[in-house]
């Protein structure tokens, strides 16, 4: 159920995101704004997402095999983290594209002065962003799908961008044109912010990152908790994605025979996995 949600979901998104791809470069070419023109590239490569989510989704959401005893999760960190690297990229090169025309411009170049629609498609475009921002946090907020939230943050992203947009419309219209270029660099930087942290949340999940610091001590002060355990001579958390592996060595009395140690063991294990987003809770018992 929560799968088909999910496609359901990212098809809605990438409806959206060619929708505005279109009225966007349509409007920024045919009225001759520059910065809507660059807020049109943000949505074009927000179909490039929505479709490679569409995909990897469906990847990850797959069961263990005999190639992957772990499961698929971490595709959705692969991807998460090109996705990064590519909005990265293609934004960089609008930048540098804006730069030129920005001199151009110093130098004497002609240019037109926007037109109405071009406003009035930014101003509809920010209805539509905030629409898609809320639907994919509320989805990722349900699902605790990482993917998700680095969707909803793109979407917060492009909030900004197109409101960036639309100041500069309305400035250029008063023939402040210059804002044009001005906003069309400050959506760049937004966009190159917003895929750095992608890049660096993807990172930090295919790299088996630890979780912060409260985290491992509460799980310790649960491991702590339960009766027989002396002490965690040994505790490692690794993060799977949205969850967690734990591996722990607890101390017990070491006049305990195998049975009652390891029902201790046992203990530790559900206690963990039942608190915790933790998939498989590994217990070494060392006698004391």
């Amino acid at each position: 159920m929560r799968n088909k949600q999910l496609r359901t979901l990212l098809a809605v998104t990438l409806t959206l995101n060619i929708i505005l791809a279109i009225i966007k470069l349509g409007a920024g070419y045919l009225y001759n704004s520059p910065s809507l023109v660059g807020d049109g590239f943000n949505s074009f490569f927000d179909i490039f997402i929505s479709v490679m989510l569409l995909i990897v989704m469906k990847t990850a959401s797959r069961a263990p095999d005999e190639n992957h005893h772990y499961g698929h999760q971490k595709y959705e960190g692969l991807i998460f983290f090109g996705l990064g690297l590519f909005i990265l990229f293609t934004t960089l090169l609008l930048g540098v594209n804006t730069v030129k025309d920005f001199i151009a411009y110093f130098k004497g170049a002609e240019y037109t002065l926007p037109g109405t629609p071009a406003l009035i498609v930014a101003i509809v475009s920010v209805f539509i962003k905030v629409f898609m921002f809320v639907i994919n946090y509320r989805a990722y907020l349900k699902l605790k799908r990482p993917a998700l939230k680095g969707d909803a943050i793109n979407h917060l992203s492009d909030i900004f961008a197109t409101a960036v947009s639309i100041i500069s419309i309305v400035l250029a219209k008063f023939n402040f044109y210059i804002f044009e270029y001005i906003g069309t660099l400050i959506i760049c930087v937004i966009i190159i912010n917003s895929s750095l942290n992608i890049v660096k949340e993807a990172a930090y999940y295919l790299t088996d990152a630890s979780p912060s610091k409260k985290t491992v001590n509460n799980i310790r002060e649960c491991i702590l908790s339960v009766e027989g355990v002396i002490c965690v001579d040994d505790l490692k958390v690794r993060r799977h994605m949205n969850n967690y592996y734990v591996d722990v060595e607890i101390g017990v009395q070491k006049d305990l025979i195998l049975e009652e140690a390891h029902a201790i063991s046992e203990k530790v294990h559900a206690l963990v996995e039942a608190n915790f987003k933790v998939l498989h809770c590994h217990v070494h018992i060392n006698p004391h």
